[in-house]
């Protein structure tokens, strides 16, 4: 009988202390499992949300350069007046960011300052219009100089302390980004500060914490479960168990409730990662689209300024030869009163041999048959300078009217050759206009050509971005699993128990 029940005490220590080790085994094993994947996807949604801080101000510093380049492009198209700085620094000042949180701190604005440190737009008038060269932040950063260097680099980030509305000390932490506009010289800034980005991140982490302790308290209870059983005899094991497996069970699906709250952002994370991806992509196809319509334009610039400068060279010959056409009228106006004063003498001429023929026949006839024959010779010579007088009264008239139609057509050349000389004047006027919308075409094909730069940079930075939410939403799933796993071990061993 003793011999039974040492063996039987043995046995059951045996039992309980080989029940004992394995059920802690379990346990760490569990817990470490879902310690490690929580950390994990914690840590990756934490890490895609400071990202996501980034991009959003550096999207937003972006966005308001594109309004002041289409401000600038519509000025330089002439829709706009000399008020064209004063609608810049408008837009600069009343742009705004998060405007649907309830807390106005919050709601993100911009600064503009210029290489010299002076500021240009400021949403508080005791920075606007400062020279802020030699401003110092509580740390001692020259915050502006970094500003100004991040500019002239293309755009970056950078850590610096200031003051926020309602509170100007300057001892509030920010990360700012800013980026150059060349045509205005300015450098636009904005930023997050840490103070309201770490309280996002802290909830994440609050919420990885209250997580991880769920798991050390639900395994603390199973080893004090366990150890109490140990301490116990076999009979209450089944009780001690029994209770294990419901904790297990409270903070499986607790566990399981976090995992979908956080598979649920990851998703939308996702989602939203995806549709920007999508919308920079068609963006980037619209720009390479106005890029080809642009260079098109310039090449169109090109041909239409070649034709403008043959054209102007073939007026420039038209007027050489107006002119040189011009010089013969002249030349032939004054042969033509040369010839005319000698017919005119040839006219006066045939007046006095008419004349003396006309004594002469009168002559003749006073000396009766003795002047007969010199009185027929003095009729001929009379009839023969009165058909001279006529002859030449007509070739008056017909040089008259040539005289009369050079001078017309020289007064129609000099027309011809006034207008000639605005024609060559408008062409070169047409020249210089076409040649400038040409350098203009250039410089707006260069333009379209960085934003497309651009474009490609943030839709590779979205694209990563969208990569690492699908694999935070992959984990999610696969630690979900996990959990309905462990759910279904509890129900097995609760079904064992009862």
């Amino acid at each position: 009988m003793n011999k039974k029940l040492v063996f039987k005490s043995g046995l059951k220590q045996r039992i309980l202390v080989t029940t004992g080790i394995l059920m802690v085994a379990i346990v760490i094993i569990l817990s470490t499992l879902s310690i490690i994947f929580l950390n994990r996807q914690f840590n990756l949604v934490i890490d895609s949300t400071k990202n996501d801080f980034d991009n959003n101000i550096k999207v937003a510093v972006e966005t308001v350069i594109g309004a002041l380049k289409a401000n600038h492009e519509r000025y330089t198209d002439g829709e706009l007046s000399e008020e064209e700085m004063e609608t810049a620094e408008k837009i600069v000042r009343d742009a705004r960011y998060n405007t649907k949180d309830p807390d106005e701190t919050k709601v993100g604005y911009f600064w503009a300052d210029k290489a010299d440190g002076y500021c240009v737009v400021h949403y508080n008038p005791n920075n606007q219009g400062q020279m802020r060269w030699d401003a110092q932040d509580k740390e001692g950063t020259y915050y502006i100089r970094k500003f100004i260097e991040l500019g002239d680099l293309g755009g970056g980030y950078s850590d610096f302390y200031f003051g926020r509305v309602g509170d100007e000390n300057g001892s509030h932490k920010k990360r700012g980004y800013t980026e150059k506009f060349e045509p205005y010289g300015w450098y636009i800034s904005t930023g997050n500060y840490y103070e309201d980005t770490d309280k996002i991140i802290g909830e994440l982490e609050s919420t990885q914490f209250r997580s991880v302790l769920i798991i050390l308290s639900a395994s603390l209870g199973v080893v004090v479960i366990g150890l109490l059983i140990l301490l116990k005899n076999i009979d209450t094991i089944v009780k001690f168990i029994r209770n294990f497996i419901e904790k297990i069970e409270n903070s499986s699906h607790k566990i399981n409730l976090e995992i979908k709250s956080l598979t649920g952002l990851s998703d939308k994370l996702a989602n939203g990662s995806i549709r920007q991806a999508a919308a920079i992509e068609e963006t980037s196809a619209t720009m390479n689209a106005t890029a080809s319509m642009v260079a098109q334009n310039a090449e169109n610039t090109q041909a239409a300024t070649q034709l403008t400068v043959n054209a102007q060279k073939t007026v420039g010959e038209a007027e050489i030869y107006m002119s040189e056409l011009m010089n013969t009228m002249v030349e032939l106006k004054e042969s033509s009163d040369k010839v005319s004063r000698i017919v005119k003498i040839i006219d006066d001429v045939a007046s006095q041999t008419n004349l003396l023929a006309l004594n002469a026949t009168i002559e003749a006839a006073k000396a009766g048959d003795a002047g007969r024959s010199f009185a027929v010779v003095a009729q001929e010579v009379r009839s023969l300078a009165q058909r001279s007088a006529q002859n030449s009264t007509e070739t008056t008239d017909i040089i008259d009217k040539n005289i009369l139609l050079t001078e017309s057509s020289k007064a129609s050349v000099d027309s011809i050759l006034v207008l000639a000389q605005k024609v060559t004047q408008l062409m070169t006027e047409l020249g210089k206009f076409i040649s400038e919308i040409n350098t203009v075409s250039k410089e707006q094909a260069n333009g379209v050509k960085q934003v497309n730069i651009a474009l490609t940079q943030m839709e590779k930075v979205t694209q990563e971005n969208a990569a690492v939410a699908e694999e935070n939403f992959a984990s999610s799933n696969s630690m979900q699993d996990a959990i309905a796993n462990l759910a279904d071990a509890v129900a097995n061993a609760k079904s064992l128990v009862n």
